[in-house]
């Protein structure tokens, strides 16, 4: 049987851990961002990934990277534990 993965995000103004350990985001976009200008500057913004995946047969490696067109703004890599 073929392990299957699913990979989703949501994107949002703002992710808040409250202290009973619940998070809140806060301005989450759906379908499309609308900017009055472009580039456009944003004074923050999230994203909430999660990934499904076999504990059996995790991934090696999970790198995450911010691209504009082609050019490389940001690489982060989880580490495997």
């Amino acid at each position: 049987m073929k392990i299957q993965r699913a990979i989703g995000g949501i994107f949002c103004d703002d992710i808040r851990e409250e202290v009973n350990g619940k998070i809140s985001l806060i301005g989450c976009y759906t379908g499309g961002m609308q900017v009055t200008e472009f580039p456009a500057t944003l004074p923050k913004l999230c994203v909430l990934v999660r990934l499904i995946c076999s504990a059996h047969e995790p991934p090696k490696t999970i790198v995450f990277r911010v691209l504009r067109d082609d050019e490389e703004l940001l690489k982060g890599e989880l580490p495997e534990e």
